[in-house]
């Protein structure tokens, strides 16, 4: 089973979502300009959004996603 989590909500067209799998394993699409692109796991911590809207999102321990 794939969840697909909208760590920020629904912003439009182009809105960066994350894969989340059964194990809990989170999975993101970091896109930094031209080829720089890549798929990355997610471990707890805070991150940005790449898809324009630089949203800020945490990644807990328990592997929930939170807005600060």
């Amino acid at each position: 089973m794939i969840e697909f989590i909208d760590p920020c909500g629904d912003n439009g067209r182009f809105d960066e979502v994350l894969l989340r799998f059964s194990d809990g394993t989170i999975v993101a699409h970091y896109a930094g300009g031209g080829n720089k692109q890549f798929l990355t796991t997610l471990n707890p911590g805070l991150y940005s959004t790449t898809d324009g809207h630089a949203c800020i999102f945490r990644v807990e321990q328990d592997g929930s996603i939170t807005n600060p």
